[in-house]
C-alpha cells in the first residue's frame, strides 16, 4: 500500500501543524498502525474481523457497522434526528476503495458508506470499550 503523499498546503500545515510529524495523523494517508494485515469477514458469527499491523484484531458486528455508516444519506439522517436501530443485516459485498478502506454493502441493499482504515480502527477500539458486546 504505497501511496505517494501529496505535498501540503501552507493553509493545511497552519492549520494542524506538526500533523506530518505523527504517524496516522493525517486522515488521507494513515499512519502504519492504521493499516490491515488482515481482513477477514466472518459472516456465520456475523463479524468483519480486522487484524492491524501492529498485531491487535478489531472484531466489528456487521449490524454496528451499519448503524456507524456516515455516506450522505446516513448522515442526513443522523442530523435530522432519526434513529438508527441495530437491524439484523450481513455484509453482502466488500470492496477496497483504492488503498484507503473498504466499501461495505450490506444485506438490506445499502452499499454506499466507505469505511477508511482509520475510521475502521477508531470503531474497533469503541466497540471493544462498549459495555453491551
Amino acid at each position: 500500500m504505497n501511496a505517494q503523499r501529496a505535498p501540503r498546503s501552507p493553509d493545511a500545515a497552519q492549520r494542524n501543524p506538526g500533523a506530518a510529524e505523527k504517524p496516522g495523523s493525517d486522515p488521507v494517508f494513515p499512519g502504519p498502525e492504521s493499516v490491515p494485515r488482515t481482513v477477514l469477514d466472518r459472516r456465520a458469527s456475523g463479524l468483519l474481523v480486522i487484524e492491524w499491523q501492529d498485531g491487535s484484531f478489531s472484531a466489528l458486528p456487521h449490524a454496528w457497522l451499519r448503524a456507524r455508516c456516515r455516506c450522505a444519506a446516513c448522515a442526513q439522517a443522523a442530523r435530522s434526528g432519526a434513529a438508527r436501530p441495530l437491524a439484523p443485516v450481513s455484509l453482502t459485498g466488500i470492496r477496497p476503495v483504492a488503498d484507503q478502506g473498504l466499501n461495505l454493502v450490506f444485506s438490506d441493499g445499502h452499499g454506499r458508506g466507505i469505511y477508511p482504515w482509520t475510521y475502521l480502527r477508531t470503531l474497533g477500539e469503541e466497540y471493544a470499550a462498549s459495555p453491551n458486546h
